[in-house]
């Protein structure tokens, strides 16, 4: 029998290739199941994960590139460069990522997409006439204009001075340099995979379901969200900022597809159709997925939830491997869900210890797993 691990990275700890390794391991060492034949295929939904799978899927050359952290540090960041196709991948996690900076220094007033307008530079510069832009796994809530900015769009303020994005965008009173940007992007083909499919304002907006995760506290809520009402009524762009996705990585939808003249899509779907998912699916016995946590956000288009779903629509057991499990629910829908946090480590410890976590659970559960495949295959 087969094993699919289709499972996206478990973030600051394990990668989807290191996860199938640990697959195969639990599952011959249990005894249970010793001859399991598992078949890795990294997954992303358009977040931190979406360049690596794209590379083990379809190859490619990493271009490493300076850019800044959120806060505006030095640091080297890459991207995927395809050059049969002149196609550039994008991740914006790998300059803007929420992994990258401290708990303590989240602040997602401050935190700039600047980064990721460098690695978009980048892309331009090498001839890409088509950018695949990997949304999710970010730290900041600027709506983009970061990475606008390092593009070359200037927001000014009443004076005609231009204000620092994004802490001073409440000061801006005109965007200038936007024709320029798209006369540059005409003939490049950018397609925005959006990981979530939350619009860009109001209470199912980037700032009041992702904000906390990112340093928002409560009290700043309205600040946040009136800076982001002031970007689109600037850009009078009103329609955008209720597309699907247009939420995306703190709003990176919205400037993606006003800044980049991008089509948004669902990041799983676009993933999907490259790694060629389906053909995996049809030689699966048991599916195994999972990610760091999940919980009712994983079902605004999370790799694992999608992955789940596709399983059940063609009959395939599935099981799901995640850090924490905040959404006892999903069970109902994603089938068994296992945690793999230690209940008495804290979560330094079990990220440090992810590995020996992850291993032992499926170990564990090894001959749960043979049983779930088995009457899957009897049509159980």
């Amino acid at each position: 029998m087969r094993i699919l691990v289709a499972s996206d990275s478990f973030k600051g700890s394990l990668t989807s290739p290191e996860l199938a390794a640990l697959v195969t391991r639990g599952l011959h060492e249990s005894g249970h199941w010793p001859n399991a034949e598992v078949i890795s295929l990294p997954i992303s939904d358009g977040g931190d994960g979406v360049a690596e799978a794209i590379h083990l899927a379809s190859g490619g050359t990493w271009h490493e590139v300076p850019t800044t952290d959120v806060l505006g540090r030095e640091q080297t960041s890459r991207l995927l460069w395809q050059e049969e196709t002149h196609t550039a991948i994008v991740e914006m996690a790998e300059a803007s990522g929420i992994i990258q900076i401290a708990p303590s220094e989240r602040d997602p007033w401050r935190a700039s997409t600047a980064g990721t307008g460098r690695l978009i530079e980048e892309a331009l510069q090498l001839g890409a006439k088509r950018i695949l832009l990997g949304l999710g796994g970010s730290a900041t809530d600027d709506g983009g204009t970061g990475m606008a900015q390092q593009l070359g769009v200037s927001f000014v303020n009443e004076a005609g001075a231009e204000q620092i994005m994004p802490e001073q965008l409440p000061d801006v009173r005109a965007i200038e340099g936007l024709e320029v940007l798209h006369q540059r992007l005409a003939g490049v083909e950018v397609i925005a995979a959006c990981d979530v499919e939350n619009p860009l304002l109001g209470d199912s907006g980037c700032s009041a379901v992702y904000g906390p995760q990112k340093g928002l506290q409560p009290s700043a809520l309205l600040r946040h969200q009136t800076r982001l009402t002031h970007l689109v009524d600037l850009l009078g762009a009103q329609d955008v900022a209720s597309l699907p996705g247009s939420g995306a990585a703190g709003g990176m939808g919205f400037a993606a597809r006003v800044f980049l003249n991008a089509t948004l899509q669902p990041g799983f779907d676009v993933i999907a159709d490259i790694l060629a998912l389906e053909q995996s699916f049809a030689i699966a016995d048991l599916v195994i997925t999972g990610e760091g946590m999940m919980d009712a956000q994983s079902r605004e288009g999370k790799a694992p939830y999608r992955v789940a779903q596709m399983a059940k629509d063609r009959g395939i057991p599935c099981a799901s491997f995640c850090g924490k499990l905040g959404d006892t629910s999903l069970i109902d829908e994603m089938g068994p869900i296992f945690e793999i946090a230690h209940p008495d480590w804290s979560l330094a410890e079990n990220m440090a210890r992810a590995a020996e976590r992850y291993q032992a659970t499926v170990e564990f559960n090894a001959a749960f797993l043979r049983q779930l495949a088995e009457a899957g295959r009897r049509g159980v």
